[in-house]
This record gives structure tokens, sequence and C-alpha cells, in this order.
């Protein structure tokens, strides 16, 4: 077993587990600037792809979290409104998959 269930298996899981909500919350915080943006002839085509690899690598991180702290049911009920959070996120930044061939602004 990776991580005992002895008093210090606990307290490491607690703690890696708050090291992850946290990082997860990170990424989170990071994709807030992408909220709202419009792909136009003058955006950046790497935001767009910028934007959901981040809020991949929080989705990521929040899964990790969730795993390691399995057992407890208030970290459930917080990954669960990290998941609305996330998921309603999300829906507000460019589709990736919207604007896959979007060539960006011209160039010389």
């Amino acid at each position: 077993m990776i991580l005992p269930e002895s008093r210090g298996g606990l307290w490491f899981r607690a703690i890696f587990a708050a090291i992850l909500y946290f990082v997860a919350l990170f990424w989170l915080v990071m994709s807030i600037p992408f909220v709202g943006e419009e792909v136009g002839p003058t955006s950046d085509p790497d935001d767009v792809a910028g934007a959901n690899l981040i809020l991949l690598f929080s989705a990521l991180f929040l899964l990790a979290a969730t795993a390691v702290s399995r057992r407890w049911k208030f970290t459930w009920l917080l990954s669960l409104a990290l998941l609305v959070v996330l998921v309603v996120t999300w829906t507000q930044i460019p589709s990736l998959v919207d604007n896959w061939d979007y060539k960006g602004p011209p160039r010389f």
C-alpha cells in the first residue's frame, strides 16, 4: 500500500490532498482571464489552446486530490464544488474544437 493507514500515513494523505486541492484551485484561478474571451481576427490561437490546457491541468489535479482523499466525506463535497466551478468555467472559455481551424491574424 502506498499510503498506510497509520497515524503518520493519514497526516501525510491529508497534507498531500490539501496540496493537490490548492494546485487544482491555482490552475482554476489561472483560467479566469480567458472567461468570456471571443476568438476573432485579432486574437491569438494559442490562447484558446492555453486556456483549455490550464483547465485540463486543473481537472487532473482535482482528480488526483479526490483519489487521495477518497474516504473523507468533506473532501467529496469540496471536490464536487470545485468540479461544478470547473465545468462552468470551461463552458465560458472559447472551445478548442470550434476553433480548431482558426488561423489567427494574417501573417506577413
